[in-house]
């Protein structure tokens, strides 16, 4: 991550700086995350300080979910199942920048809420259905550079904290699961300036 910044601040050294002064907004959109099974579009509201404020919606598609705890809580990467889901997230944070033009580094503290449901058929509950409600924050780190008047390209890592509300619905019964998880993050927002 460390050579991609440098590598970034080279190229963004390179092309005319451009300030936020006459950027009434970016829309953003997020290719990573379609992996993920979210398509996700955001806002940013720029403004004349070291910061921004950050909106994003996504309509979930598909999902992953962790299957099964050892007795000490961990979990190997075996234990992610993933599925067809349909619902949807919202994030809501702040961009703090360390130049005025607004770009360059950032730190992005995040709240997010999601809910998606999905039916299957596992753990022998023929018919089952699922609802997930989870609450999270995400602290993210990153860098942003202009490509071109209109478009730029900003990359970011960090962690998350989720804690993932899981109702089971099925013709033999309910069940409930609450689990907390702890993930590193990272994406590529492609950016168009307002």
């Amino acid at each position: 991550m460390l050579l991609l910044s440098i590598a970034l601040n080279s190229f963004a050294q390179s092309k005319p700086d451009s300030t936020n002064s006459k950027v009434k907004g970016i829309i953003k959109f997020y290719p990573l995350q379609l992996l993920s099974g979210e398509f996700r579009f955001g806002y940013e509201k720029t403004t004349k300080r070291h910061y921004n404020y950050d909106f994003s919606v996504s309509y979930i598609y598909g999902a992953f979910y962790i299957e099964e705890f050892n007795g000490t809580n961990s979990f190997s990467l075996n234990s992610f199942q993933s599925y067809a889901a349909s619902g949807f997230s919202i994030k809501a944070g702040i961009k703090y920048f360390t130049m005025k033009s607004n770009t360059g580094f950032f730190l992005n503290p995040l709240f997010l809420t999601k809910t998606y449901f999905n039916k299957h058929t596992e753990y022998g509950f023929h018919n089952s259905s699922q609802k997930f409600y989870g609450i999270g924050l995400h602290l993210l780190c990153g860098y942003k550079t202009n490509v071109s008047k209109k478009i730029s390209l900003t990359l970011y890592s960090g962690i998350g904290v989720k804690k993932i509300f899981n109702i089971i619905s099925s013709p033999n019964g309910n069940a409930d699961f609450k689990v907390v998880t702890v993930l590193p993050q990272m994406g590529i927002e492609i950016n168009y300036n307002l």
